[in-house]
């Protein structure tokens, strides 16, 4: 045996920079196996004090994704149910100022008559040929809004019975 290890020692100390080059190799050639054979890894997309390897990252991927598309859903759904709300608002809104046109409409036919028979009265001369066409013209009116505000509570019966939000009969 030590006639094994002189000639080691030997052969070392008269190659001695060929072995220091043997040693440098096999150093360089374990490390690089030593990282070749570990899976890479990055910071979690979830939790970032966390280290994953890609197939966690392409699992945490299709999570995220999947959550995000079922936002995307929710978002449109409450956008589609705010635009509804707006447009029903809107002709609401057209509904009501009409309803105020044909009010105001009224009352200044019934200023117009009020007005005519109290300047034919204040004058002594009442004139049954003005009156007609201006009582015919005020129950006009009248009726016209009778039939307009009819339309409209139909409409809303007419809705709640679709909607299914109808009140029992």
């Amino acid at each position: 045996m030590k006639d094994l290890w002189n000639a080691i020692v030997k052969w070392v100390d008269h190659y001695r920079y060929t072995f220091l080059g043997i040693l440098l190799a096999a150093a360089v050639l374990a490390g690089t196996l030593g990282v070749v054979g570990c899976d890479s890894s990055t910071v979690s997309l979830t939790d970032p004090s966390k280290k994953i390897t890609r197939e966690e990252l392409y699992r945490e991927v299709v999570v995220i994704d999947t959550e995000l598309r079922l936002e995307r859903i929710e978002i449109e759904a409450a956008t589609q149910k705010l635009n509804e709300a707006i447009t029903k608002y809107n002709a609401e809104l057209a509904d009501a100022q009409a309803d105020l046109d044909r009010q105001d409409a009224v009352k200044a036919k019934l200023l117009e008559f009020a007005a005519t028979l109290a300047m034919q009265g204040a004058t002594g001369a009442i004139n049954p040929a003005v009156l007609i066409p201006l009582g015919v013209g005020v129950l006009g009116s009248i009726l016209g809004v009778g039939s307009a505000l009819d339309s409209r509570r139909k409409d809303k019966v007419i809705t709640a019975i679709k909607s299914g939000t109808a009140p029992p009969a």
